[in-house]
């Protein structure tokens, strides 16, 4: 994944990965960075780097922020043939939280982040991967708006996919009732409220 040191935004970068992975016990593919530096400021080279057989794209961690950069991304995805990978947070609604926003995080008094901090930017991106025709994968979605959209632009013929990592299918925002930062998860808001036979509410 990109969101190392040093980001994998550049062919050198490329080049170090796949050479020191020669060696390796298992067969090293890399993702490159959507961004230079995972900053949303400025296109990293793709062309580049698929030349050297990257195939997915990503900022994972942050997610593209700026509309008209992500379509840009998206078009020149499309007329590369390769896939770009969304970590889907908007900062302005996720910015400073550490769970979900409800009622668990109200009882806790912490900053909690919206659903829809996650579900904009995924219908953002479906609509550009609408008008681009680009392929979208839409990393650890965790809310049942964000599987309904996805679901739906799948049905649509769209080129999108997605996956939820075990914890969001598993775990729910109450697992912080005890101020456990073991249950702090990226997103901050990876564990959502759900409610399930025999778990308690809060009050």
């Amino acid at each position: 994944m990109p969101n190392t040191t040093p980001v994998v935004d550049c062919a050198a970068v490329v080049r170090e990965v796949l050479e020191l992975g020669r060696n390796a016990l298992v067969e090293v593919h890399t993702s490159g960075a959507i961004t230079v530096g995972r900053e949303g400021a400025k296109l990293a080279p793709m062309a580049e780097m698929a030349a050297l057989g990257v195939k997915v794209f990503t900022d994972d961690g942050t997610g593209v922020q700026d509309d008209r950069l992500m379509r840009r991304a998206l078009e020149y995805a499309s007329g590369l043939g390769v896939t770009l990978a969304q970590h889907c947070e908007v900062s302005s609604l996720s910015e400073g939280t550490c769970m979900h926003e409800g009622a668990w995080s109200a009882r806790l008094g912490l900053a909690g982040q919206p659903s829809e901090a996650e579900e904009l930017m995924v219908m953002r991106d479906i609509a550009l991967a609408r008008m681009t025709g680009a392929k979208v994968h839409f990393q650890h979605l965790s809310t049942a708006g964000s599987v309904a959209m996805v679901a739906g632009a799948r049905a649509g013929g769209l080129a999108v996919t997605a996956e939820a990592a075990p914890h969001h299918f598993t775990l729910t925002d109450a697992c912080c009732r005890d101020y456990d930062a073991t249950f702090k998860g990226a997103p901050a808001s990876a564990l959502r409220s759900r409610r399930r036979r025999g778990e308690s509410r809060p009050g």
